[in-house]
């Protein structure tokens, strides 16, 4: 059994509310599809994004069962006065997604940070009717980053509920450094996702509430990578340990990680590093094929355990799925 822990559908209804925007975040129909424009960035945006007949067929081909469904970029966050709206309006779409393949997809919720009492309200609601399985959070709120005073009523209500948060990148505060090589996905994001992981952690959130379950993504970015000399920085040099009672890389085992990054010397050194009880698999559809992640794992010859924590063990336990 493989369950996909990051996949994303786009609601044709909402790249039409940003066909009509005359600022950023837009969209705009190419000859070759669906274009998002965000500042500098221009993203394409893959054939049958809007579809989830086309997602379950990539799922089959991957021998993918269950995916855990959510919204993808621009955030709500990133449209003032609409973003609550948008975020309902996607929900809902998302929920009767779920609703006609009850036993394939499974309901991931985005609520608009940019306003913490409507989206811990918007949570709430998707508890109450749409069964959400866990919350999707952007690595920066129009630059400012999660783990900033403003948002503590969030990440003690997750304590409280124990629903698990799902890092996601989003378009990185320093985008106009990589616009020109087109490196804001495939580099930009991955520093993205270890700079709000490095931010959690350093902020001394897991001390305060750590029965939180979150899921950074991309094999946690380069943080495994990266995580000895965070600890020299913090323990040896004394350089930012003020809110924390561990070497920073103590915490990483608080921390589940997802393997949407389709290169295996990356998975080998999270696994060296974390270990397989705390991988989930993840393919970041439609931006990667799920089929090249299950590739990728087969090839890595892993003990019949450590395969079954990855694809689903781990999953089904996080995300409540029988």
């Amino acid at each position: 059994m493989i369950i996909d822990c990051q996949s994303h559908v786009f609601d044709p209804r909402w790249l039409a509310y940003l066909e009509s925007r005359t600022s950023d975040p837009r969209a705009s129909r190419t000859p070759q599809g669906w274009e998002f424009v965000l500042g500098p960035l221009r993203l394409k945006l893959q054939p049958d994004a809007t579809n989830p007949i086309a997602k379950l067929r990539a799922m089959d081909v991957a021998g993918v069962e269950i995916a855990l469904i959510s919204s993808n970029l621009p955030g709500p966050h990133t449209y003032g006065a609409d973003g609550v709206r948008m975020a309902t309006q996607m929900h809902d779409w998302l929920a009767e997604i779920v609703a006609a393949h009850p036993d394939r997809f499974v309901f991931v919720c985005t609520p608009p940070m940019h306003d913490v009492e409507a989206a811990l309200a918007e949570i709430d609601r998707c508890v109450d009717t749409h069964d959400v399985r866990a919350v999707q959070l952007y690595s920066h709120i129009n630059g400012v980053r999660p783990d900033a005073p403003e948002f503590e009523p969030f990440w003690a209500a997750m304590a409280s509920t124990g629903l698990p948060v799902i890092l996601h990148p989003h378009i990185p505060v320093f985008e106009r450094d990589l616009a020109g090589h087109q490196m804001s996905v495939g580099l930009g994001m991955r520093f993205e996702d270890t700079i709000i992981l490095t931010h959690l952690i350093m902020s001394g959130l897991l001390d305060r509430h750590p029965d939180l379950q979150i899921v950074c993504p991309h094999l946690g970015g380069t943080l495994p990578f990266f995580a000895g000399q965070i600890d020299h920085q913090a323990m040896v040099l004394k350089r930012g340990a003020d809110h924390i009672t561990q070497a920073p890389s103590e915490y990483l085992n608080q921390v589940f990680y997802d393997c949407a990054a389709p290169w295996s010397p990356a998975l080998r050194l999270c696994l060296d590093v974390i270990g397989a009880t705390r991988l989930v698999f993840a393919s970041d559809h439609p931006w990667i094929q799920p089929r090249l992640i299950a590739e990728m794992i087969d090839a890595m010859n892993l003990s019949a355990s450590d395969r079954t924590l990855i694809l689903s063990g781990n999953a089904k336990q996080l995300f409540r799925i029988p």
